[in-house]
Order: structure tokens, then sequence, then C-alpha cells
């Protein structure tokens, strides 16, 4: 499981992006798994302010973008059992082509949305 760097601030957000390559004839079953994972996420941890899924312009790239409104409701979402598992389950059924690339980001500055 990847760790959060120490440098982390603990009142700060936490922004986690992970690219899952999947397989060409899973992709429809894991956009579903996840999109269905994202409602258990949205349901079940107030601390996790967004958690969507899109498409990279190659065929088969999933990427997710995560924002936890701190460390620590970041640390509970890497030990809630339902996350833990998400994508060992995606490997299991043979849908991940490659290992999942997750990173984790520490903003230093700029501005996160605008009201249009």
């Amino acid at each position: 499981m990847t760790q959060i760097p120490d440098t982390t601030p603990p009142d700060k957000p936490v922004d986690v992006i992970t690219t899952v390559s999947v397989t060409p004839e899973s992709k429809d079953r894991v956009e579903k798994y996840l999109i269905d994972l994202g409602k258990d996420i949205e349901a079940n941890e107030p601390g996790c302010l967004q958690w969507e899924v899109f498409y990279l312009g190659s065929p088969g790239e999933l990427v997710l973008i995560e924002r936890f409104k701190d460390l620590s409701s970041a640390e509970d979402h890497r030990h809630i059992q339902y996350s833990r598992d998400a994508l060992a389950h995606a490997a299991e059924q043979g849908w991940l082509s490659r290992e999942p690339d997750i990173k984790i980001l520490n903003s230093r500055g700029g501005f996160a949305f605008r009201k249009a």
C-alpha cells in the first residue's frame, strides 16, 4: 500500500491520483466497479471531498482523483476494508494490464476551484 509522505501537513487536504490500466475486455466492468465503489466512499467517508473516475486519452487507462479534507481522513480511507480490497479484487479478476500507479500530492500553492 502506498505510504502518505511524512511531509504531508496534518491539517491540509491530501490529493491522490491513481492511474489504472485495464484489459480491453474488462473496461466496462472496471468502470462500473469503480463507480459503485465511489458511491460507497461518498456514503461512508465524509472526509473524502472528491472521488472521480476519468478516462485518459489512451484506451484502457482510467484515472482516479481523490481529495481528502486532511491527513486523518486520507489515513482512514487507506484502512477501510473495501478500499484496501478494491485494487486487489481488480487484480484477482484479471482486470488490470499492469500495477496501478498511485501518486500522493502535497499542494504547495495555487487555487483549487473557481466558481464560473
